[in-house]
């Protein structure tokens, strides 16, 4: 797509703007075009007066002079998304962007007229299509959808619903955390968070990001050429963490400071926004109640495809989506729709002799006490194809549950009918081969030529044994003449009520009683018990909530929620708890939190990934604690004695890990106790005593060799027995003793008798010492690369299971977590408070009195009112719609007044605005300098930025800066990143924060940035009070690093073994050179990660291919695997093709 048109103008305030026009297949030179007086308007729109509705679209209103008929009609293509037009602040390299979007063909109105006369192109950014798509993978030729299925993370569904228009980045900031998830501004519930995608069937593209805003009370604009998704009641903070968004798993920390104030007096906030007349103020009325409905989703069946409709049958294939079908190995018996022998049937399969149809079900399924109850039931029927009659005819089904993904010689549980007419099932354990008795029938009898129409069958059973999936199967035992039909496969969780009931025990029972862990009782026990009784009833499918409105009068505001926290049973019990343990598999409308991994687990998972690496190189690997209870990995030699050489160590450590390298014991040889008794004498005799033991030693024959020989000949084994070895020396003069192990010592004694014994040789025993080193490891995320014995491999923090959310807290590092509560609950009384009295609407007109600045409004930012007050409070508000007349610099906005609310950010104080002398502004009208006091007299004097670094674009930037106050205060300074030495062209919108200066020369770091556009080469730092004093950096490049693709991974992977041949990717590097870490990881195909490193890059400017070396595959057999890389651990900028991993 290529630029055709571009419109160039100069608003009021000396600022150029541009728009640039993309039309698909053009070729050409651009052409300049000519605007009226009110070339680009910009709408910010929004249907409601609700401060949190969540869907906001914006447009633009282009309007140019038309010098020739039909010229334009390209720019209308009927297809939606076909002409691309991006509006920037500023000229070539100075442009910044402001807005981006696609022509609006449904908007395009033209006159019938003789040229010239002018043209309105409507532009929108792209939120109005999404009204219009469906929800869906994509659209066959028939008009129907091939919907999303399973759980995926906020994320993903987020990238999946943006890339539909064309979006390729976002931010996010939304400070809302399950209590299981990590916390921080570095870390997003987004990726956190698995939304049921079932939940969203038949619903646009639009409505499905409604609901998920909705129930965190967010919002979405876009906001100079950029998506924004908000909690408007976090903009009281000063400063609102977030992320940016590159990607479905890739996202970059990031802030905004979003206050920002009016300018209507005399002694008002110094400010460039100053309000015009014209504006209108009016009251929105409080809620004296707020009603808040959570749907939950209730499925009809944890069973996929549990129709099975004829429109889900492959005939190719012979199978129905989401079920597997083992047949004789004959085409003709596969299942078939029961269509093809009932043609006025749309539902069910029909299953030949020997033929059975399967399902694994049931993702999330945890395990469940006996006291909750569960119901299989399906709908069944015979077709007899012969004339004859068929007696007693079943069809068998089983359901199964393992302990481990291996379908067969697995331990784990089946369910069983205790009788053949029985309606309840029971768990009994998989017999010795891992299969499961088929005994489980529904029979009929005297099937006659024909059908037999449908019957139900339906079953109970309590508790689920493991927390694992499960296999449903259904099977045609019976012969070869029958089809077993199929349908309506429902498997649900049940509410069940406990109640006690009288129970009358038999003579046995009563016998077996008397056996007691104390003894056999001689009295029969009691034949009356009490007994629980479980019976089912209604499964709570909705959750009402009504947060305390302290009002009289008022409206009542109805909000109608389909996501949000399910749970068993809270603390105080409320109406929606389901008694149920499993409501992510029974409730679509559940979320599912992925739980960070323990230390204990991150390393188990790293022992077993690599411990066969590490026993190649004569290294054991093993999980123990320290005497303080901190996790450590333990690296031993396998052979004691033996040292494994260079030592234990971790490094290119990133997130929160902290970790510690050392030895635990060092190698040591070890020595066996050893004594050289030196024997004199010509007679007589020596008493020895060894290990306790005492023999005496006679001069023997006519020397000391033969003496000391006898001896040993006589008694040897006898201290054997005691772990002695007796020998004598080379000279044979001497008896020598030796331990029988290293570390082993022994006592002796010698008493002279004649022959006089002296000891010559004394070596004491020393143990072994098996060489151990160990690493300690604290921390929740992030990895780090540990070496031992030459080997390196990387460990890291995944997320160890799926649970379903109960409670969320405010967790990010800009204030105090509030106390935890149901995610319904905290918007229900955020909206409580938003409405706990009555507040302004205000229609405000706003101009920018500014020369040669480009416009900084924030549009999804809080305007504060400093002159306008309520308990000497000044007011804050959030733009609710509005629109912005670029070249007047004239905006028309709708305010919707912010009460405070202590949940989430206590109210600013008043005394943190700072009081100013002078109504003039900076920039603005020349001369006006001399109102402005210096630095001096402010009290404050910065001195020099400290030396920036080169980085890449996005990627968190180090930024500090050295002052000398007088004494403390605390005021705001601005920023930004300007092109040239002089701190003249700034490339980026100032910013503002606030500083507690203390008294004498102290450096101040700034918090949250990021290296910006690579046009950037200047930081420019200033006091708001004193903006003529700058202090610019050192000269630095952000590197733009683009990484454009994956290239595709051939043939079949050995696990263990590195991918063969070297992956490479592609990137694009721009505005210099840079050397980075790549971080890549092997994902599943559950996108978990099984396996992740990291490489370290010399980046130059241009496009190369760069290749990954030591990519190292899991061990373990996975099909469907990708290769990710990323800028940070465990994200994904590009991915490969799906490969295979195999034990080869």
């Amino acid at each position: 797509m290529d630029q055709q048109f571009e419109l160039r103008y100069w608003d009021l305030a000396r600022c150029a703007w541009c728009a640039k026009f993309y039309v698909p297949s053009y070729a050409g030179a651009v052409e300049q075009l000519q605007g009226s007086g009110h070339p680009i308007v910009i709408e910010f729109q929004n249907s409601d007066d609700d401060y949190a509705d969540p869907y906001r679209p914006t447009q633009a209103k282009i309007e140019i002079k038309v010098g020739e008929n039909w010229k334009f009609t390209d720019l209308f293509d009927s297809n939606i998304m076909s002409c691309w037009v991006e509006i920037y602040q500023g000229l070539d390299d100075d442009a910044t962007l402001f807005f981006q979007g696609w022509v609006d063909p449904s908007q395009y109105e033209e006159p019938y007229d003789v040229a010239p006369y002018y043209l309105t192109i409507v532009v929108v950014d792209g939120l109005k299509y999404l009204q219009d798509i469906m929800f869906a993978e994509s659209e066959n030729s028939d008009g129907t959808f091939d919907y999303y299925e399973d759980r995926r993370t906020e994320s993903q569904i987020i990238w999946d619903i943006l890339s539909k228009i064309g979006v390729t980045q976002y931010e996010e900031y939304v400070n809302l955390f399950a209590v299981q998830m990590a916390m921080g501004s570095a870390y997003s519930p987004f990726s956190q968070t698995l939304l049921e995608r079932d939940r969203f069937y038949d619903m646009t593209c639009a409505e499905v990001l409604t609901e998920m805003l909705r129930k965190l009370g967010a919002v979405i604009r876009q906001s100079f050429g950029v998506f924004q998704i908000f909690r408007p009641v976090e903009l009281y903070r000063s400063v609102v963490y977030g992320r940016l968004w590159t990607s479905a798993t890739s996202n970059t920390p990031i802030s905004a400071t979003p206050i920002q104030y009016i300018h209507r007096t005399a002694t008002h906030q110094e400010s460039a926004l100053h309000q015009i007349p014209g504006g209108m103020q009016m009251l929105v009325a409080p809620a004296k109640r707020v009603n808040i409905k959570q749907e939950y989703g209730n499925r009809n069946s944890w069973v996929d495809n549990y129709t099975l409709h004829r429109d889900t049958y492959d005939p190719v294939t012979r199978r129905f989506e989401k079920w597997s079908a083992v047949t004789l190995g004959i085409s003709q018996y596969a299942p078939i729709p029961v269509a093809d022998i009932l043609p006025r049937e749309d539902e069910g399969v029909a299953l030949r002799y020997m033929t059975n149809i399967s399902q694994v079900f049931g993702q999330y399924a945890r395990m469940a006490p006996d006291t909750e109850m569960f119901k299989i039931e399906f709908e069944y029927g015979f077709y007899n194809k012969a004339t004859a009659f068929k007696d007693d005819v079943v069809a068998s089904f089983v359901i199964i549950q393992t302990v481990s993904d291996i379908p067969l010689w697995a331990q784990g549980k089946y369910l069983l009918k205790n009788s053949t007419e029985a309606t309840e099932l029971t768990w009994v354990p998989l017999d010795y081969s891992g299969s499961a008795n088929y005994s489980n029938t529904v029979p009929m009898d005297d099937v006659g030529h024909g059908w037999t129409g449908w019957q139900t069958a339906s079953f109970t059973f309590k508790g689920l044994p493991y927390t694992r999936p499960l296999s449903i199967r259904f099977t045609n035992r019976y012969s070869d003449s029958i089809y077993v039909c199929i349908k309506n496969v429902r498997f649900v969780a049940s509410a069940t009520e406990i109640s006690k009931i009288t129970y009358q025990r038999g003579l046995f029972e009563r016998l077996r009683a008397r056996i007691t862990s104390e003894g056999f009782r001689i009295w029969l026990a009691k034949k009356y018990i009490l007994k629980d009784k479980y019976s089912e009833v209604d499964v709570v499918t909705e959750n009402l909530y009504n947060p305390i409105c302290d009002v009289v009068h008022g409206d009542v505001r109805e909000y109608d929620f389909i996501l949000g926290d399910i749970v068993k049973e809270s603390t105080p019990p409320i109406k929606g708890d389901t008694g149920i343990t499993n409501n992510l598999e029974q409730f679509a409308g559940s979320l599912a939190i992925l739980t960070p991994e323990t230390v204990e687990a991150a390393i188990q998972t790293f022992i077993s990934a690599f411990a066969s690496y590490y026993a190649a190189v004569d290294v054991l690997l093993s999980y123990e604690e320290n005497s303080a209870g901190i996790g450590m990995l333990v690296f031993k030699a396998a052979v004691p004695g033996v040292d494994f050489g260079a030592a234990a160590s971790i490094s290119s450590i990133t997130g929160d890990i902290v970790a510690q390298a050392y030895t635990i014991q060092a190698n040591q040889a070890g020595t066996r106790q050893l004594v050289e008794l030196l024997i004199e004498g010509t007679g007589g005799y020596v008493t020895i005593t060894i290990a306790g033991v005492t023999r005496n030693m006679n001069y023997y024959g006519s020397s000391i060799d033969e003496t000391i020989t006898h001896f040993i000949d006589l008694y040897d084994y006898v201290y054997a027995a005691v772990g002695i070895t007796l020998d004598i020396n080379s000279t044979n003069d001497a008896l020598l003793m030796l331990g029988d192990a290293e570390g082993n010592s022994f006592t002796y004694n010698a008493i002279d008798t004649g022959l006089i014994p002296t000891e010559v040789l004394f070596v004491a025993a020393s143990p072994i010492g098996q060489r151990t080193d160990a690493i300690e490891i604290t921390g929740t995320t992030g990895s780090a690369a540990i070496t031992c014995a030459g080997v390196t491999k990387t460990f890291s923090f995944g997320f160890a299971l799926v649970t379903p959310s109960s409670e969320w807290c405010a967790g990010d590092d800009s204030s105090d977590a509030f106390p935890y509560k149901p995610l319904v609950q905290i918007i229900g009384d955020e909206i409580a408070a938003q409405y706990s009295r009555s507040k302004y609407l205000i229609q405000m007109p706003i101009i920018e009195r500014v020369t040669g600045v480009k416009s900084g409004l924030k549009i999804n930012g809080c305007i504060i009112d400093t002159e306008n007050e309520v308990d000497g409070v000044p007011r804050k508000f959030v733009v609710n719609r509005g629109s912005f007349d670029t070249r007047h610099r004239k905006w028309e906005l709708d305010l919707v007044e912010l009460l405070p609310y202590e949940g989430v950010q206590p109210e600013i104080e008043p005394d943190s605005i700072p009081s100013y002398e002078s109504d003039e502004e900076p920039y603005y009208i020349p001369g006006n300098e001399g109102n402005v006091p210096s630095s001096e007299d402010f009290g404050v004097v910065l001195n020099h930025i400290d030396t920036i670094a080169d980085g890449r674009y996005g990627a968190p930037l180090s930024a500090s800066f050295e002052y000398v106050a007088a004494s403390a205060k605390t005021a705001n300074i601005k920023y930004y990143f300007s092109s040239d030495a002089a701190g003249n062209v700034a490339v980026t919108a100032e910013q503002t924060v606030s500083v507690a200066f203390s008294a004498g020369t102290h450096t101040q770091t700034i918090l949250r940035l990021s290296y910006p556009v690579s046009t950037a080469k200047y930081m420019v730092i200033y006091l708001e009070d004193d903006p003529d004093e700058k202090i610019i950096s050192n000269q630095f490049d952000s590197v733009l690093v683009l990484i454009n693709y994956l290239d595709d991974i051939y043939g079949l992977q050995a696990a263990g073994e590195n991918i063969t041949p070297d992956p490479f990717f592609n990137c694009t590097v721009s505005g210099g050179s840079i050397s980075l870490p790549i971080y890549w990881t092997i994902r599943n195909s559950s996108s978990i990660i099984i396996a992740s490193g990291q490489q370290t890059f010399a980046f130059s400017t241009g496009t190369s291919d760069i290749e990954l070396t030591s990519v190292t595959c899991p061990m373990g057999e996975y099909e469907d695997c990708i290769l990710t890389v990323g800028f940070t651990p465990g994200t994904a900028v590009a991915s490969s093709n799906k490969f295979t991993i195999a034990l080869i």
